[in-house]
């Protein structure tokens, strides 16, 4: 009966006397903490080669010890798989004649990458693994922030060489979103100069590597499949590899179905950040810095995190330090790291895009939101400023503006911050009665919208009541483009609170303003309270000062893409005939639909001679 459905090649030569278990799966691997991102094929079988099949391996091993040998399982005259023998899988037992085949490696992923995807390459190889001829990287000239010249590597072409470098150029490589196309890869030297060694110029990195470090600010996920009888591999975001076409209909749920949590997908922490990185200044780095965010409710394995910090260098200070000839120390020359960054065009002509956002933690996170770990609660994440206040009871004839700390407090600040405060001593400020030197003001570093407050005492030195436009008695914020344009009031966007007309003042007491407000921000604009106290009965004291970030929303968590998340797996057993087998291994992202629910494909191993084992994942419970 077996033989009738399977049929046996050896180097495409049709050997009978050939027997054993044999099956055929499609895989997922997407366990997050997977080296292996990818949908797949895969094979697991254990034959037993006697009389015609003996002789033809025989054959074979006093041919060549080491070579592969070639093999071709056909079930009912179509093809199951394709594949390879190694040597080294072959049993002998002499005396009987018999030949046990202990694993039948696949001809695509496993074979041809998988076993060398963590083998390092150098980029400058001019012949495959095999020695076959091979398309040499292209270079990227760009110029960094400076608009000195460098030598970069897009990271879809280090993917394509490296794969076309283990597979002897028999894959090609397929990418389906334009996410990964402006990622650069290079060494530190590079990024300096455009001429060293091939040793300085070209990084040398594994594919694995590569594919992993992409993955983390991308979510890069492969399917490896035919396309008219070639070897692909897809790479997409993972996202995409949930496809909308319906491959089977399962009209009731399976008598023998078992619904779990995927608890590999359920974390309890997740790392962020770069491990290579540097004492930060004070403008940049906060957000490229390791931090760790704790799940809230769901309860993931213990010990299961998400780590998606980056082995190369992508901070934004180093970068821009990296690329800088001339000012930079000899100890900040980082010329043997590999670095990674974003290019943008500009005036036709590519340039690293300032401040590598796709490579910071908040843009990280956002792309791994919906793809199972929305146990991380919108909001969680929310940034909070340090308060800047001061007390110092100086007298004010009639005017004050510009708020300013002479001896600000200790600024105390958690590692998610985005603005940073400065003091600057300025000259030229507008004439005032009290002379001050500065002001001070939040610069942002990052698009958003933040939340402020101001706050001021003041105690009037007359008994009097406040005639709004006789006296004049404010306080504001401001937002500008640059401190400059803050000073001299040029685009600026006001948020104003006035004391109350007829509000009274008493000689000696203190009365209090305060103001609250939001601000769309861009990466440089700033922001600075600004209080105006014109008061024509006489002088009084400045007695309480606070100019305070309240909130920064821009990194709270927005699970937009919550429709991918599938923490449910279920386990059944289903009779598949072929057909529908080659229609999953055509479309191995599509649709097994189950008493009406979409599912996607987990493992599907097929059994030509019996019920087929499925493991399929999906985003809600089966349960009526």
């Amino acid at each position: 009966m077996q033989e009738d459905i399977i049929k046996f090649f050896i180097d495409n030569k049709y050997i009978e006397d050939i027997s054993g278990e044999v099956s055929a799966t499609i895989i997922r691997e997407d366990g997050f903490s997977n080296s292996e991102q990818i949908l797949r094929e895969k094979t697991d079988s254990q034959l037993i080669a006697y009389g015609c099949g003996f002789k033809a391996f025989a054959d074979k091993r006093k041919e060549s010890y080491c070579e592969d040998i070639g093999v071709k399982i056909k079930v009912e005259n179509d093809t199951l798989f394709t594949g390879t023998i190694r040597q080294s899988d072959l049993s002998v037992q002499v005396a009987k004649g018999i030949i046990k085949v202990n694993n039948i490696k696949d001809t695509n992923w496993s074979n041809d990458i998988a076993q060398y995807k963590d083998t390092e390459i150098p980029l400058y190889a001019t012949t495959t693994i095999g020695g076959e001829a091979l398309e040499l990287l292209p270079q990227i000239i760009y110029r960094n922030f400076t608009l000195n010249k460098g030598i970069c590597y897009k990271a879809t072409d280090i993917i394509t060489f490296l794969v076309n470098y283990i597979t002897n150029n028999k894959v090609d490589v397929v990418f389906n979103d334009v996410v990964f196309t402006n990622i650069a890869i290079t060494t530190g030297y590079a990024m300096r100069y455009t001429n060293g060694t091939a040793e300085q110029m070209y990084p040398t990195v594994s594919l694995g590597q590569v594919l992993q470090e992409v993955r983390k600010a991308t979510t890069l996920y492969c399917i490896m499949t035919k396309i008219a009888d070639k070897d692909v591999l897809i790479i997409d975001k993972e996202k995409n590899t949930f496809g909308d076409n319906l491959l089977l209909n399962i009209d009731n749920i399976p008598f023998d179905l078992e619904e779990v949590y995927d608890e590999n997908n359920i974390f309890n922490k997740i790392i962020l950040g770069g491990q290579n990185q540097i004492e930060t200044k004070p403008n940049r780095d906060d957000y490229f810095a390791e931090i760790e965010l704790v799940s809230c409710d769901c309860k993931g394995l213990k010990d299961n995190d998400l780590d998606l910090r980056f082995e190369f260098v992508v901070h934004n200070s180093m970068i821009l330090r990296q690329g800088d000839l001339i000012n930079y120390y000899d100890e900040e020359v980082w010329n043997d790291e590999i670095f990674m960054f974003q290019l943008k065009e500009v005036s036709g002509e590519l340039r690293y895009d300032i401040p590598n956002i796709k490579f910071r933690n908040n843009s990280v996170l956002a792309m791994w939101l919906g793809l199972g770990i929305n146990c991380f609660n919108q909001g969680m994440n929310a940034k909070h400023g340090f308060q800047t206040r001061n007390r110092d009871d100086f007298a004010v004839s009639n005017e004050l503006e510009f708020l300013f700390f002479k001896e600000p407090l200790v600024v105390e600040y958690d590692r998610l911050l985005s603005l940073r405060n400065w003091i600057f001593s300025i000259n030229g400020l507008p004439p005032h009665a009290y002379t001050q030197a500065g002001m001070t003001y939040f610069e942002c570093q990052e698009a958003g919208v933040y939340k402020f407050k101001a706050k001021l005492s003041y105690k009037s030195g007359v008994d009097a009541i406040y005639i709004g436009g006789t006296n004049e008695i404010t306080i504001e914020l401001r937002r500008a483009l640059t401190s400059g344009n803050l000073i001299n009031n040029i685009g600026t966007q006001i948020i104003k609170k006035e004391l109350p007309n007829g509000y009274l003042l008493v000689n000696g007491e203190d009365f209090h303003l305060e103001v609250e407000g939001s601000f769309f921000l861009a990466v440089n604009d700033v922001v600075c309270s600004k209080m105006y106290v014109k008061n024509t009965y006489g002088s009084g004291d400045l007695t309480y000062q606070e100019f305070t970030l309240l909130q920064d929303s821009t990194t709270e968590i927005n699970v937009s893409d919550n429709e991918f998340y599938k923490p449910f797996l279920a386990k059944f057993k289903y009779d598949l005939c072929f057909a529908d087998y080659e229609r999953m291994r055509k479309d191995k992202t599509g649709i097994i639909r189950i008493n009406g629910v979409d599912t996607w494909i987990k493992e599907v191993k097929f059994n030509p001679f019996g019920a087929s084992n499925f493991t399929v994942k999906y985003k809600d419970t089966l349960i009526n």
